[in-house]
């Protein structure tokens, strides 16, 4: 009987103890508001769509201002003097 006392004394102090290590990491059951899944999904979704948008924008924004800022070739002339005469 005393084996059956012990077992059941380790078993109440492990139970105890992953109570008080649930309440230390996420709060009191009675304060713990925890975030859906689905909404977190939802977060992480709208800030990887921004971010992608954004990636997005300053590609396109780098494009389009590069050709500005290379100088354009000067125009070559091929016309020559030899056939006119004045």
């Amino acid at each position: 009987m005393s084996r059956h006392d012990d077992q059941a004394l380790l078993e109440a102090v492990r139970i105890h103890r992953d109570r008080l290590r649930g309440a230390f990491l996420r709060g009191p059951a009675g304060i713990r508001q925890g975030v859906p899944p689905l909404m977190a999904r939802l977060v992480a979704s709208l800030i990887l769509a921004a971010v992608v948008c954004a990636v997005c924008v300053g590609i396109s924004f780098v494009l389009a201002v590069i050709p500005k800022t290379t100088p354009s070739p000067a125009p070559t002339t091929t016309t020559s003097q030899e056939g006119k005469t004045l």
